[in-house]
């Protein structure tokens, strides 16, 4: 049975990477996601050992990212909804993007 859930799980999460270096971070949170569901369907029917671990340590990097970006959205939207209700305009954050490698 050919394992098709790494192909799609790397394929996912180039988008991911793609939208989280372009600056959209809410698509990129979800694409991670996405993609860290795949890769945990996969690892359970990858029988290389070697495979395994390099997918695993991908996986812990792409997860920490996507708790990076769950934070500044969060974050984001505190601030955006403490702007408005203070009636001052939303000003723009720095972004806190990082690049991640595949």
């Amino acid at each position: 049975m050919e394992n098709s859930f790494i192909p799609k799980a790397i394929e996912t999460v180039s988008a991911a990477i793609k939208a989280d270096n372009s600056g959209d971070f809410p698509l990129a949170l979800s694409l991670y996601k996405q993609s860290l569901d795949y890769f945990m369907h996969g690892l359970k029917y990858e029988k290389n050992d070697a495979r395994r671990a390099t997918v695993l340590q991908r996986v812990d990097g792409y997860m920490k990212r996507a708790e990076e970006l769950k934070q500044h959205i969060e974050e984001k939207n505190n601030h955006d909804e403490s702007s408005s209700k203070s009636g001052g305009k939303s000003g723009t954050t720095a972004s806190k993007s990082k690049e991640v490698r595949k």
